[in-house]
């Protein structure tokens, strides 16, 4: 099976028109909110396709360091007597680490409509379910919502595992065309699509 694509629109950034910051699961529908309060409700026969994936994200680190320094005008005024001084330092720095996210993806368009992120996802909807580990809530939001749309694609092949080769790199402009390549493909597999 061959996918038609110009390379324009493959490299296009892609623009996702709402990160989610919590949800509510419903029948046959979920509603998500994100940072602003702004809300977006999918329902279960507009949900073609879930993509779940890894990238690096880098946040900017500040660290203190404390370490000893001889002090010049304190051993003068010491009499030749050497003194030592604490000094704290604030080094900057990038601190990197995999993130994993899901792309939420209609029947019409390879943008994604709705995008969540690992570490800036507030779980506490799952209630009892949640645990503490961010990629565990992660998984279980992820049965959570193929319960609610179980004729959607679920697609993990952009997933990093542990211990194997990255299949894909993981710059945000990669990551893009890697799931543009994805919805396209299962577009053409479901008859949706364009094929050649």
């Amino acid at each position: 099976m061959v996918v038609a694509c110009s390379d324009s629109e493959l490299c296009r950034p892609s623009s996702v028109s709402f990160r989610a910051y919590t949800l509510k699961l419903g029948v046959g529908e979920v509603t998500f909110w994100n940072k602003a309060g702004d809300i977006k409700t999918m329902r279960a026969e507009d949900m073609f396709l879930i993509l779940k994936g890894t990238m690096q994200s880098h946040a900017k680190t500040e660290t203190i360091n404390t370490r000893m320094k001889f002090s010049v005008p304190a051993t003068l005024l010491a009499g030749g007597i050497p003194i030592w001084r604490r000094v704290k330092e604030k080094p900057k720095g990038l601190a990197s680490q995999t993130e994993c996210y899901l792309r939420f993806y209609g029947w019409t368009s390879p943008e994604p409509t709705v995008e969540i992120h690992q570490y800036d996802f507030d779980y506490s909807f799952l209630g009892a379910k949640m645990s503490t580990s961010s990629l565990q809530n992660l998984n279980t939001t992820i049965r959570e919502l193929m319960n609610i749309f179980p004729q959607a694609v679920f697609d993990s092949r952009l997933t990093e595992h542990v211990g194997a080769p990255a299949p894909f790199k993981k710059s945000v402009n990669e990551v893009d065309i890697n799931c543009k390549l994805i919805y396209l493909y299962h577009q053409a597999v479901s008859g949706e699509g364009p094929s050649a």
